[in-house]
């Protein structure tokens, strides 16, 4: 038996010698493009998210705001006089507003003074609010059409202004309504 160890070398080729890594800057290459894309795809991605987010709050003040908004109409559906309506504006009832000057909506120091009504919503970042501005007291005449009928008297104009919040403060809707009553 033969303990030796024999050492095989590879036989030298010319084939060998010319190379100079170019597969190794092309796979690199490649390694690199498909980092950036997988990168983009990822902003891409928590972009779409955060404005499916966005979206998402927006309708929730939305419809925060429009909760409010009925609240408003259904306080003019009770009442019988409008005695009670200030330019103050108590309780987020305001007279009627006067032409050259802002409504009472459109002055954010009344809706930070605590002259307006509130509605209890949760999962909102602020309670949803109203105001009720009266525009004319007597904006026409209603006479009943059909015998003995009840429709017959002065219509009031109204328009209830609500704004509601998402869950972000930042997010904020305002909506409004013009409402006629028979007083």
């Amino acid at each position: 038996m033969n303990n030796s160890i024999k050492i095989l070398k590879a036989p030298s080729c010319g084939r060998y010698k010319n190379q100079r890594g170019v597969v190794l800057i092309l796979a690199l290459t490649i390694l690199m493009v498909l980092t950036l894309v997988g990168v983009s795809a990822m902003k891409t991605s928590s972009l779409q998210e955060r404005m499916s987010g966005n979206s998402r709050d927006y309708q929730v003040a939305f419809e925060a705001a429009e909760i409010a908004l009925r609240a408003g109409e259904d306080y003019i559906k009770t009442i019988s006089t409008t005695a009670d309506f200030s330019s103050a504006g108590a309780n987020g009832k305001y007279v009627a507003r006067i032409v050259t000057s802002p409504g009472a909506w459109e002055l954010e120091s009344n809706w930070t003074s605590g002259n307006t009504e509130s509605v209890t919503l949760a999962n909102v970042s602020q309670t949803p609010e109203f105001m009720v501005e009266i525009l004319d007291s007597t904006y026409g005449q209603i006479d009943s059409l059909t015998p003995g009928g009840a429709a017959t008297g002065v219509v009031s104009l109204f328009r209830v202004t609500a704004r509601g919040y998402g869950k972000n403060p930042n997010t904020r809707v305002m909506l409004q309504a013009d409402f006629g009553k028979i007083m």
